[in-house]
């Protein structure tokens, strides 16, 4: 017996027919019936009455229905709380960068650095050159990417890529 399955159970009971309830689960009828098939020889008894006016609960269907609300609604909160665990020891890292250099950048990079630092969001927005150079100065962003043109006095910086820019002139 496991969640799912109690799930499947409970939109049976609350949608009141197993048509009904793989469209609500979007799951066919058949994966359903087989799923509280399952269910019922596991537990040894059945759960419906199925006749040709439909599906109704037995003494032990109910009796499932019953603890199985419950089951849910605390495996809900659960996973609730740790998922606002897992929320919270997440860090932010605020990157500034200039209209077009987030193209210049490989995804790769930022794929991998999500690979190494799985608990860092990277929230990343775009500027025109000088107001991301504001940006990291007045401290709205924790880095900041620029083209070449900054004051190197009041940086620390890094070259992450070198490109050299061909055009053509008349």
């Amino acid at each position: 017996m496991d969640i799912k399955t109690l799930r499947y159970f409970l939109q049976i009971c609350e949608d009141g027919s197993f048509s009904k309830a793989s469209k609500s689960l979007y799951i066919s009828q058949q994966g359903l019936s087989k799923s509280i098939s399952n269910l019922e020889k596991e537990i040894g008894v059945p759960l419906f009455n199925r006749t040709s006016s439909g599906n109704q609960l037995t003494e032990y269907g109910e009796y499932l229905k019953n603890k199985a609300s419950t089951i849910v609604y605390q495996f809900d909160i659960l996973t609730e709380g740790i998922e606002e665990i897992k929320q919270k020891n997440k860090k932010f890292l605020n990157i500034g960068v200039p209209f077009g250099v987030i193209n210049a950048l490989s995804l790769d990079l930022i794929n991998e650095f999500n690979k190494v630092y799985p608990d860092i969001i990277l929230n990343i927005k775009e500027y025109t050159d000088t107001k991301c150079e504001e940006a990291v100065l007045n401290g709205d962003v924790d880095l900041g990417f620029a083209i070449a043109h900054f004051d190197k006095e009041k940086f620390d910086y890094q070259i992450v890529k070198y490109e050299k820019i061909y055009g053509f002139y008349k």
